[in-house]
């Protein structure tokens, strides 16, 4: 695991602290940890000395980074070992490149002893062959095993899931996943977000429930200069990642470890981001390969749904006011009627502004659009939440009000549009809006019911024809 990355002053042989720009700087380090093991923990030059410290050798020898960095790496191996753990890096030394797990003791905290596996690749680089040590306590094996197993799990289901997902529960479909993700790794959160328009934006996050249904900001912790070069950085100690407003929240929400990523080199840049308020003993960087195919697949549906969302609402929704399109006011009026069998009766609303083609001769067209989004907020702020609205074109307006059980919730409507209305600016243009209502009746079909309500709207504004109307009117 890459965490809280240190590494030997080459000059005067002091063991210094390097934060992740100076492998980047250095260039070989930051090429081992991005390029040969996604789970380094060490790194050991031609003389066994121990050149680059993950910060996860505390959990295991029970040292903190710069107290290893003193050490020699056959410090660590036990003297029954030490013969075959030398002829494994004699053999090694031979072939460079990736070499199969071995077996033996290291220490442990406090003077114990710990069963471990040892992975290692070895490559030409100054003085002679290195090497990349990845060290996982053979108890812990299994468990990795059977976290990965479950990673791979939730793979196959989210790729079914995700397949047939559409925009309306996507939502619901990310966020279970996340959870489930979240759960296995034993974290405390997941984020995730990506770069759009030159900005980062949220795309998902758990315990907090945005997903393809929020877009907001999304903030690196560490620069993405830095994170490019990596395959990720681990910190189990918040004090090392690089300070932020950030990072200073988080230490206050009570994180003690984050895991962040690149999810990807090519376009759009995206991280994903892992919080642990807890050990963060579960997470295995050997798993990451699996965790990033599980939030791909996640990131590609939102994309996938959020187009579709926008195919949607282009085809549905007025582009001017975002009300419901004429086509679209049909269907959702189309299955108001057919559901009155079951619920209460179904009324319309029909309005036309008076006046408004004055607005656009007086004032511009601009003025013209700015008026017809005013009514429609006024519009939405009148109505109940069961009930549509939509513009048919022009200066024309539809409500449909489904189930009412009582007129006396139509005057209620009819009178918060008066009221809401005579709010809006009209640019000293005296306009006012006229409504016609009907209710359904029996075996009436939309257009039909549409059409008696514009005619109740029409008998309205021809009975104010020859006065200047302060209210609207309604009939």
């Amino acid at each position: 695991m890459e965490s809280n990355h240190h590494q030997v002053n080459e000059s005067s042989g002091d063991c210094s602290r390097g934060d992740a720009a100076d492998l980047a700087e250095a260039g070989l380090f930051a090429q081992l940890a991005s390029d040969h093991s996604p789970d380094v923990q060490l790194v050991v030059d031609p003389m066994g000395d121990i050149r680059y410290v993950g910060g996860t050798v505390e959990q295991l020898v029970g040292l903190t980074p710069e107290e290893t960095l003193k050490e020699s790496i056959w410090e660590f191996v036990h003297p029954e070992d030490l013969d075959s753990a030398l002829g494994a890096f004699n053999e090694a030394a031979r072939v460079t490149g990736y070499h199969l797990p071995t077996a033996f003791r290291v220490k442990g905290p406090n003077g114990t002893w710990v069963d471990a596996e040892i992975k290692g690749t070895t490559f030409e680089g100054p003085g002679g062959t290195w090497l990349i040590i990845s060290i996982r306590q053979i108890a812990d094996r299994g468990e990795v095993i059977a976290r990965r197993r479950s990673i791979e799990t939730l793979i196959r289901e989210a790729s079914t899931a995700c397949s047939a997902v559409s925009w309306p529960e996507v939502d619901k479909v990310v966020t279970y996943f996340l959870e489930q993700l979240v759960g296995i790794v034993n974290a405390s959160s997941f984020s995730m977000g990506w770069e759009t328009a030159g900005r980062m934006e949220l795309g998902a996050i758990w315990p907090e429930r945005h997903a393809a249904a929020h877009v907001d900001g999304f903030e690196q912790l560490w620069p993405r200069e830095i994170l490019s070069s990596s395959m990720l950085h681990v910190s189990l100690r918040m004090e090392d990642v690089p300070r932020s407003l950030l990072r200073d929240l988080m230490i206050v929400d009570g994180v003690r470890a984050v895991v962040e990523f690149p999810l990807s080199d090519e376009s759009p840049w995206g991280v994903g981001r892992f919080t642990f308020k807890g050990s963060a003993a579960r997470w295995d960087d050997a798993n990451l390969d699996l965790v990033k195919v599980l939030v791909t697949t996640l990131m590609s549906t939102i994309w996938r749904c959020r187009a579709e969302r926008s195919l949607q609402e282009q085809a549905t929704t007025d582009p001017l006011t975002g009300l419901m399109n004429r086509a679209e006011l049909y269907r959702a009026l189309d299955t108001c009627l057919a559901d009155r069998r079951t619920s209460g009766r179904v009324a319309v609303f029909y309005g036309d502004l008076d006046n408004f083609k004055m607005v656009n001769d007086l004032r511009g067209h601009n003025a013209g659009d700015d008026l017809l989004c005013s009514v429609a907020e006024a519009l939405r702020s009148s109505v109940r939440a069961v009930d549509v609205i939509a513009r048919l074109g022009g200066d024309e307006f539809v409500i449909v009000c489904p189930d009412v059980d009582d007129l006396s919730q139509l005057d209620m409507i009819r009178e918060r549009i008066f009221e809401s209305f005579c709010q809006i600016n009209t640019f000293d243009v005296p306009v006012s809006i006229s409504l016609g209502m009907a209710l359904a009746e029996d075996g009436e079909s939309s257009g039909e019911l549409l059409s008696r309500a514009d005619h109740l709207m029409y008998r309205t504004k021809r009975a104010a024809a020859n006065r200047r109307l302060i209210q609207p009117t309604i009939a």
